[in-house]
C-alpha cells in the first residue's frame, strides 16, 4: 500500500523541514495535490518559521475558545486584519499577509483591510511594504520564500 493509498503525503521544500499532511478526497484536488494537502494552519506555521529564520519580527493574533465554546479572536477595532504582520528591521521591509487554504475565501472584512493597506501604501509611497494573500500554491512554487528571504548582506545592512 503506497502513501497515497493511505491518504498521507510528505511535502518537501528545499532547505526546509519535511511537512507530513493528510490528503483530501481525490475529487477536491487542484492540479497540484500537494497544495490541497496543506491546511491554512500548516501554511501559517511554515511561514512563521521561515520568517523568523530570516530575521523577521512576526505578529499573529491567536483565536481562543470562549465560555460558550465558540472560537473568537479578541480585538479592539475593525475585524479582518491580516493573519500576519512581519517586519524586517535590518531591511526596513514590512509584509502584511492573509493566509488561506488552497480553496479558502477571504471575508469581506479581510478584503477591506487588504485593499486599505494596498491603497495606503501606494498613496504614501511605502515602497518596502507588501500586502499579500498567500495560499499553499505560493509556498510550493517558492513565491513566499522569495518574498521573505534576505538575499544579501547589502540588503540585510540596509
Amino acid at each position: 500500500m503506497s502513501d497515497d493509498d493511505l491518504g498521507w503525503a510528505v511535502v518537501e521544500i528545499k532547505g526546509f523541514r519535511r511537512l507530513v499532511v493528510r490528503l483530501p478526497h481525490r475529487g477536491a484536488m487542484t492540479t497540484d495535490p500537494r497544495a490541497d494537502a496543506i491546511t491554512e494552519a500548516e501554511l501559517q506555521r511554515n511561514v512563521i518559521e521561515l520568517a523568523r529564520w530570516q530575521g523577521w519580527m512576526v505578529h499573529h493574533c491567536r483565536p481562543s475558545v470562549n465560555r460558550s465554546g465558540d472560537w473568537s479572536t479578541h480585538i479592539q477595532g475593525d475585524a479582518g486584519f491580516p493573519d500576519l504582520c512581519m517586519v524586517h528591521k535590518a531591511t526596513g521591509r514590512v509584509v502584511f499577509a492573509e493566509l488561506k487554504g488552497e480553496r479558502g475565501k477571504a471575508t469581506t472584512a479581510q478584503t477591506n483591510w487588504l485593499s486599505a493597506l494596498m491603497t495606503t501604501s501606494a498613496l504614501v509611497g511605502w515602497q518596502d511594504v507588501q500586502v499579500r494573500e498567500w495560499r499553499p500554491t505560493q509556498w510550493l512554487d517558492g513565491t513566499i520564500q522569495r518574498v521573505l528571504t534576505v538575499t544579501s548582506t547589502v540588503e540585510a545592512a540596509r
